[in-house]
């Protein structure tokens, strides 16, 4: 074999080993780009499962609402303002 094909065949060894390398790599980022999709696929599933039950609850406090009297609804205000500066207290106290 002459020189100039013994370099031809090293530099054809080098390049199909750069190319496995890059191969092996690939694979495993992708393997990795997979498992992440998997796990991002669970979460959505999650957040559209709250979704629902949140705009079920959702609609069931407008009924709620709709059902009740204009003094009801400003009733209720009044204990939720009322709790609110309750809770506010004891989270200022908590803190002190």
């Amino acid at each position: 074999m002459t020189d100039e094909k013994k370099i031809l065949i090293s530099d054809l060894r080098e390049k199909i080993s750069q190319l496995l390398t890059i191969s092996k790599r690939e694979k495993d980022e992708n393997a990795s780009l997979r498992e992440k999709n998997v796990e991002l696929q669970r979460i959505i599933k999650e957040k559209e499962a709250e979704h629902k039950e949140l705009q079920f609850l959702y609609d069931n406090l407008k009924s709620a609402l709709s059902l009740m009297t204009k003094s009801e609804v400003h009733n209720t205000k009044i204990k939720l303002n009322r709790f609110v500066r309750d809770i506010e207290k004891c989270m200022s106290l908590l803190n002190k």
